[in-house]
């Protein structure tokens, strides 16, 4: 019976084409790779991770797909899969009913096109779910109507946003690259759940290019091109209110406040600094709550207002912890959906959110995995908290806003909403797995930049 099942589930998602075509599609990669890490190489010495960070990303996308189809027999990553085929086939029926659904009109008029002869989208009245659907056809297409295809190409797209982001990181600190690759392009988590066919994939993707195109406008030089990135933070913009409107609102409020200390370290008088920053905290919060109502009528639901979102946290949470997860489980204790209520769980959400599961906790392969890399991260926190001077943190808060707020800032407001909210091992390493580029990277310049900050200063000559 068990062999029965698997050998099922295997040709409802794979093909021929899976196996005659991987080779070359890999092969296709590699030699793009190679193309572009050499054009690019001898200027910008970042790109000598270009072609290991790709690879990993690949392999974590086929890996991911592997432990999804043969040991899960499916999951939400196979059912977008399935999902988009189902679009392909509406695409030969129906040109126009398929674009239309394409735009996001997830009518029940539109949904009544799919029959038997194409199949029927899951997702399809999950707005935010059938993103993930919409965004990933074009690549099934393209992969041939391969699952494993599709994924590569997955995979492929969404190593833009990481890459960019990473070039963000090399750009502030060009001494430290090599530990910027690791946080960026090399984290375990990451790679696994950040390259198949998810919305976290996208999402991730969608963080990566939104921060570089910002960065790229916070710093630009006289002359240089504007115009893209704004496109850039615009289809950034649209990918994560489409999918999680709530990491944009994250994101944004950091964004913010590493504006702000941009602008204000620009001057060079103390007293006019200090008179400048609560002027443009109050005209960059009256423009942060423009913003928020504006995103708020696109995402509607129970992300059109704050009251909403906190009542939806309190929902969740209380359906999660209900939920048969078994040992999978954890509870961080009820709470009202008040900000008082919310900010009473800061210190249970965040440790939940930065460092759960740990290995005990772990009752399989992946939760340990993930356990490890927490493991990690705990011997990297420590390190700073007990390492670096609070005086040093401070004059680099001044000296590089970009790193602290947007960084630490994101991370922990990140890490605080995850734990919060969820009650599932397995889904809290996924849906932590935006903050941990943030959050490895700039503890990993932190504790090394201080330490070779203090060597230079021991090897100083006296005044």
């Amino acid at each position: 019976m068990f062999l029965q099942v698997a050998l099922t589930k295997f040709w409802d998602i794979y093909s021929a084409w899976d196996f005659l075509l991987l080779p070359f599609y890999l092969a296709v990669v590699v030699f793009v790779a190679h193309v572009v890490a050499k054009k690019h190489r001898e200027k910008k010495n970042e790109y000598r991770y270009f072609v290991n960070g790709l690879m990993a990303k690949v392999l974590g996308g086929l890996f991911f797909a592997i432990i999804y189809t043969f040991h899960y027999y499916g999951g939400d990553t196979t059912n977008y899969y399935q999902s988009s085929v189902a679009m392909i086939n509406l695409a030969y029926k129906d040109f126009g009913t398929f674009c239309s659904i394409m735009v996001g009109n997830l009518s029940v008029e539109n949904f009544s096109h799919f029959d038997g002869s194409t199949g029927y989208p899951m997702y399809f009245m999950k707005e935010n779910s059938f993103a993930v659907v919409r965004f990933a056809t074009p690549f099934v297409f393209l992969g041939c109507g391969s699952f494993y295809l599709s994924t590569i190409l997955v995979s492929c797209l969404t190593y833009s946003g990481i890459w960019k982001l990473f070039q963000v990181f090399v750009r502030e600190f060009p001494a430290y690259i090599k530990y910027a690759a690791i946080g960026v392009l090399f984290m375990p988590s990451v790679l696994f759940w950040g390259s198949g066919i998810m919305k976290d994939s996208y999402m991730i993707c969608a963080l990566g290019w939104f921060v570089y195109a910002f960065y790229s406008l916070v710093k630009r030089q006289q002359g240089e091109p504007w115009l893209r990135h704004y496109v850039y933070m615009a289809i950034a913009s649209y990918v994560m209110i489409q999918i999680k409107p709530f990491n944009f609102y994250a994101l944004g409020v950091c964004v913010a406040l590493w504006f702000v200390f941009e602008l204000v370290g620009r001057v060079k008088n103390t007293v006019v600094k200090v008179m400048l920053y609560p002027l443009i905290f109050m005209l960059v919060s009256l423009a942060g709550m423009y913003v928020f109502l504006f995103v708020s009528q696109l995402a509607g639901g129970f992300y059109s207002s704050v009251d909403k979102m906190l009542e939806q946290a309190v929902v969740i949470q209380q359906d999660l912890t209900r939920e048969a997860y078994g040992e999978n489980s954890f509870d961080i204790g009820p709470f009202d959906p008040t900000l008082e209520g919310i900010l009473s769980k800061t210190p249970q959400a965040l440790e939940a959110g930065l460092f759960r599961p740990y290995p005990w906790e772990a009752n399989n392969f992946l939760m340990m995995l993930s356990a490890l890399e927490n493991i990690f991260l705990i011997a990297l926190t420590l390190a700073v908290l007990l390492t670096v001077s609070p005086l040093y943190l401070l004059r680099s808060l001044v000296k590089k806003p970009y790193l602290y707020m947007l960084s630490i800032v994101f991370s922990v407001f990140f890490a605080f909403s995850v734990g919060l909210v969820t009650a599932n091992f397995g889904a809290l390493v996924r849906y932590k797995i935006p903050l941990i580029p943030f959050y490895v990277t700039a503890l990993l310049i932190i504790y090394f930049k201080y330490r070779a900050d203090r060597e230079t200063a021991r090897h100083a000559p006296p005044d």
